[in-house]
Protein backbone atom coordinates (compact mmCIF):
# COMPACT_ATOMS: atom_id res chain seq x y z
CA UNK A 1 0.00 0.00 0.00
CA UNK A 2 2.85 2.50 0.77
CA UNK A 3 4.63 1.92 -2.26
CA UNK A 4 0.96 2.77 -3.98
CA UNK A 5 0.79 6.10 -2.70
CA UNK A 6 4.30 7.23 -3.00
CA UNK A 7 4.10 5.93 -6.54
CA UNK A 8 0.62 7.95 -7.16
CA UNK A 9 2.21 10.93 -5.48
CA UNK A 10 5.34 11.10 -7.83
CA UNK A 11 2.59 10.66 -10.56
CA UNK A 12 0.67 13.56 -9.80
CA UNK A 13 3.65 15.66 -8.46
CA UNK A 14 5.23 14.95 -12.56
CA UNK A 15 1.90 15.78 -13.67
CA UNK A 16 1.32 19.08 -11.63
CA UNK A 17 5.05 20.25 -13.21
CA UNK A 18 4.47 19.21 -16.40
CA UNK A 19 0.91 21.14 -16.45
CA UNK A 20 3.31 23.99 -14.80
CA UNK A 21 5.64 24.04 -17.64
CA UNK A 22 2.94 23.38 -20.39
CA UNK A 23 2.23 26.60 -22.78
CA UNK A 24 -0.64 25.35 -23.99
CA UNK A 25 -3.16 22.73 -21.90
CA UNK A 26 -6.77 21.45 -23.86
CA UNK A 27 -9.70 20.12 -21.77
CA UNK A 28 -11.60 17.50 -23.79
CA UNK A 29 -14.95 16.96 -21.86
CA UNK A 30 -17.77 15.36 -22.58
CA UNK A 31 -21.56 16.59 -22.15
CA UNK A 32 -21.96 14.80 -18.65
CA UNK A 33 -19.37 17.41 -16.90
CA UNK A 34 -22.25 19.75 -17.71
CA UNK A 35 -25.08 17.36 -16.08
CA UNK A 36 -24.07 18.54 -12.85
CA UNK A 37 -25.12 21.76 -13.23
CA UNK A 38 -28.92 20.29 -14.45
CA UNK A 39 -27.78 20.03 -18.01
CA UNK A 40 -28.86 16.73 -19.61
CA UNK A 41 -27.01 14.61 -21.63
CA UNK A 42 -27.73 13.67 -25.32
CA UNK A 43 -28.30 10.10 -25.22
CA UNK A 44 -27.58 8.93 -21.38
CA UNK A 45 -30.47 7.97 -19.63
CA UNK A 46 -33.89 8.33 -19.22
CA UNK A 47 -33.66 12.29 -19.00
CA UNK A 48 -31.02 12.50 -22.10
CA UNK A 49 -32.49 14.75 -24.40
CA UNK A 50 -32.37 12.92 -27.48
CA UNK A 51 -35.38 10.61 -25.29
CA UNK A 52 -37.45 14.24 -26.30
CA UNK A 53 -36.30 15.48 -29.52
CA UNK A 54 -35.74 14.08 -32.76
CA UNK A 55 -31.81 14.43 -33.12
CA UNK A 56 -32.27 13.89 -37.34
CA UNK A 57 -34.37 17.29 -37.09
CA UNK A 58 -32.55 18.94 -34.09
CA UNK A 59 -28.78 17.72 -35.20
CA UNK A 60 -28.52 17.06 -38.83
CA UNK A 61 -28.04 19.76 -41.91
CA UNK A 62 -31.45 17.82 -43.85
CA UNK A 63 -33.28 18.55 -40.56
CA UNK A 64 -31.98 22.63 -40.63
CA UNK A 65 -32.70 23.34 -44.32
CA UNK A 66 -35.92 21.36 -43.80
CA UNK A 67 -36.97 23.72 -41.26
CA UNK A 68 -34.64 26.87 -39.97
CA UNK A 69 -37.00 28.05 -37.40
CA UNK A 70 -37.87 25.15 -35.68
CA UNK A 71 -34.20 24.40 -35.60
CA UNK A 72 -33.34 27.88 -34.23
CA UNK A 73 -36.06 28.09 -32.30
CA UNK A 74 -35.49 25.17 -30.37
CA UNK A 75 -31.54 25.97 -29.46
CA UNK A 76 -32.28 29.87 -28.08
CA UNK A 77 -35.22 27.60 -25.77
CA UNK A 78 -32.55 25.53 -24.79
CA UNK A 79 -29.89 28.61 -24.22
CA UNK A 80 -32.97 30.52 -22.50
CA UNK A 81 -33.32 27.25 -20.22
CA UNK A 82 -29.61 26.84 -19.25
CA UNK A 83 -29.15 30.73 -18.34
CA UNK A 84 -30.42 30.20 -14.87
CA UNK A 85 -28.15 27.57 -14.13
CA UNK A 86 -24.81 27.38 -12.29
CA UNK A 87 -21.78 26.14 -13.11
CA UNK A 88 -20.03 23.16 -11.48
CA UNK A 89 -17.17 22.76 -9.58
CA UNK A 90 -15.51 20.75 -13.07
CA UNK A 91 -16.47 24.45 -15.23
CA UNK A 92 -14.82 26.32 -11.86
CA UNK A 93 -11.78 24.14 -12.42
CA UNK A 94 -11.23 24.63 -15.89
CA UNK A 95 -11.85 28.47 -15.89
CA UNK A 96 -8.85 28.85 -13.76
CA UNK A 97 -6.76 27.16 -15.80
CA UNK A 98 -7.89 29.82 -18.53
Amino acid sequence: MIRFILTKRKFENTLIEKLRQAQLIVFFTGTGVSQESGIPTFREGPTSIWQHFDPEVYATVPGFDNNPSKVWEWYWNRRQTFKALEPNAAHHIIAAWQ
